[in-house]
Parts: structure tokens; sequence; C-alpha cells
């Protein structure tokens, strides 16, 4: 592991807080202060419990080498539910069985750690947060533009709910809930996991999205399930998309493309039709899934956050007219005609700026957020 000593000069004794974003492969540990600064401390590669434990362990005995006093909160944002009244939480993302990836507060270093004022949280969650975080600070125009828009969106969050969608290995569902008199308040969901609504009969693409609910209940639940909207929306949707459009073409099947395989193949010159088709499928799913919830929960502005979504802006804007049609497509039209859905086009780390923003919020209070 390589640390950046310089972070902690820069801090030049001042209080400090911890901003910790656990990623699928990579975990990030970054330290901030009250007035926003951010200063990356380490990246280490951990995909299990234990190596994660270790990793965060070994970054605290480097950091108080360095410094003789402790931060003043920290967040931890994980993939997966937070419960126990967020004393615990299953890291979904990582291998082992479900009591394999169970984390606690008590299983932290302490050197990183106080228990009174550190806070688990779901990764979308600590996206919602960042969200807010760029709001304040007014940065929000820096990391996302909208999808459709008459050109008068000043990018400022109003006194309404916003829901927040990243598509990565799996579909993680937030929702900024704002209520009389108070700030914004975060409500991590678990939207991904919804059953699909087909349109209807009359819709044009419904004997295509017939076979392929029919292709994707059969291949992941024996029939007994239709799928989910993370069975699209995700990594391996992409994978599954793929094969349901090229399930009649055996040279297609012995390649066993990978869904970073499948994207580069949709960018490519010349382009694989099947491979654009199947991206396309990946990115409507996302937005019918965005536009029932700003139904069900009466959001009146979606934000599509994550490195994936930077990735594939270009594509994504390109079929923005595609996109906007789908939305669209609802008996409560009038409900969502007016929503702006606001799509990342720039890499930033949006959780862990949820983290520090968290950890401050902590600090601020004396204990650890409930």
């Amino acid at each position: 592991m390589s640390y950046n000593f310089d972070a902690l000069s820069q801090l030049k004794g001042a209080p400090f807080v911890l901003g910790i974003d656990v990623g699928g492969t990579n975990t990030r540990v970054s330290l901030g202060t009250s007035d926003g600064s951010e200063y990356l401390f380490t990246t280490f590669e951990a995909s299990t419990l234990p190596v994660l434990l270790s990793g965060l362990e070994a970054a605290g005995a480097e950091l108080t080498k360095h410094i003789t006093y402790p931060p003043s909160a920290a967040c931890i944002d994980i993939a997966g539910p937070v419960f126990e009244e967020g004393e615990k939480a299953e890291i979904t993302n990582y291998a082992g069985s479900r009591e394999e990836r169970i984390i606690s507060k008590a299983m932290l270093p302490r050197s990183l750690f106080n228990p009174e004022t550190t806070s688990i949280v779901n990764d979308l969650e600590a996206c919602c947060y960042g969200i807010l975080a760029l709001a304040k600070t007014g940065r929000l125009p820096e990391l996302f533009s909208p999808l459709w828009s008459d050109g008068k969106d000043d990018m400022k969050l109003r006194p309404v709910h916003y829901a927040v969608l990243s598509a990565g290995t799996g579909l993680g569902v937030g929702l900024l809930v704002k209520l009389p008199g108070m700030d914004f308040q975060v409500l991590p969901l678990e939207g991904g996991h919804g059953l699909i609504s087909p349109g209807g009969k009359g819709s044009p693409d419904y004997d295509q999205e017939h076979k392929l609910l029919e292709f994707l209940g059969q291949k992941l639940y024996n029939g007994k399930h239709g799928p989910e909207w993370e069975d699209i929306v995700s990594g391996r949707g992409i994978q599954y998309c793929y094969e349901f459009l090229t399930r009649a073409d055996d040279e297609e099947k012995k390649k066993n493309l990978s869904t970073a395989d499948i994207v580069a193949a949709a960018f490519a010159t010349p382009h694989s039709a099947n491979a654009q088709d199947a991206l396309l499928l990946h990115y409507k799913y996302l937005i019918r899934c965005s536009q029932g919830i700003s139904v069900a929960l009466q959001a009146k502005g979606i934000f599509l956050a994550g490195d994936n979504q930077v990735n594939n802006d270009k594509f994504v804007r390109t079929n923005s007219h595609v996109l906007h049609k789908e939305f669209l497509s609802h008996p409560k039209q009038a409900w969502v005609e007016n929503v702006p859905v606001y799509a990342q086009h720039t890499k930033f780390n949006i959780n862990l700026f949820g983290t520090l923003y968290v950890a401050n919020y902590i600090a601020s209070r004396g204990g650890a957020k409930k």
C-alpha cells in the first residue's frame, strides 16, 4: 500500500475527519476538514472482509505514525443494506457467504474509528449526500448536465424530492427527500430489485420485450419470477441483453464476451449493431426504472451518477431522444414530462465526497449520525 503523506502535511494540525469508500475491488481512504478540503490518503485492493479490515488496520497504523490526534469522526460506505440501527452492514459485492460479508463498527480498527463518532452508510446513501454537498458548494454543473433541456436549467436543487440512480455491478437507488422547514434527508432504497413492468401490447417493442423478459426469467429464475430492473441495468445485464440478441448466432455464443468487450464493440469503428442494441436496452430500462421511481415517490428530478455513466456519456446523449421518449411513455405522462434528468459527464468520486460530508456533520454534532 502507498500513502499520500502530503495530505497529512496539508492538515497543519487542524482537526480532520475520515471518509472511506468501499468498492467491489478498491477501497479509498480520504481525509477532510470542516472547510470542505479533501485529501486522498490511500487506495488499496480488497474484495473480501478480512482483506478490507487488514488494509484499514495498516492505514490506521501509518496515520498514527504521523498524526498524534485521532480523526474527529468517520464515515464508511458499502454496497448493501445497513441494519441494527447502523451498527452492521452486509457488503453485497464482496466474495463469500452472507455471514462472511457482515461488517460491524466493532470490527473497525480503533486507530481510525471511534464507534461513537462513526457512521456506516449504503453507497447510494453516500452518493446522495455527495450530490447534496456538491449542490451546497455550487459544483453540480461541473459534473452533471441535463439529458434534455430548454437550456434554462441552473442546476440548483429546488425544494422537491430527487432520485439518484447509479448502474455498476448492480443498480443503486437513493432518494433526496425534502420535508417542509428541513434540509434534505437521504433515504437509501433497493429500487433496483423491483420487478420490471413490461409495456402494453400496443407498445412498439412489445414482441421483443416479451421475449427478452421471458428469456431472462427462465435463465435467472427457472421461470418462477420475472427479472428485476438490476438484471438489465447492471454490468451483467449488458451481457444478458447481448446474449439475448445473439442467441441464434452460434459463432457469437463461442466468443463469451465480457461487459467491457461488448461496450468496446459498441463504440468501435465499425461498431457492432448487437452491442449497441444491448447497451441501448440497458439504458432504456435505466430510464424506465427512474420514471417509475419518479411517479411512485414523486421525485421531481433524477440524477444518473457513476463512472459507467461518465464512460458512456457520449452514447447516452446521442440516444437521448430515444430515452426521452421512453421516459414519457407512462399513463401519468403529465407527472413526468417536466422532470429533469441529469447525467454525470465528468469523473469524480461522489460517494467518497458524500462520506466526508457525513463525517463532518457527525463532527459538528459530536456524535454518530443515526
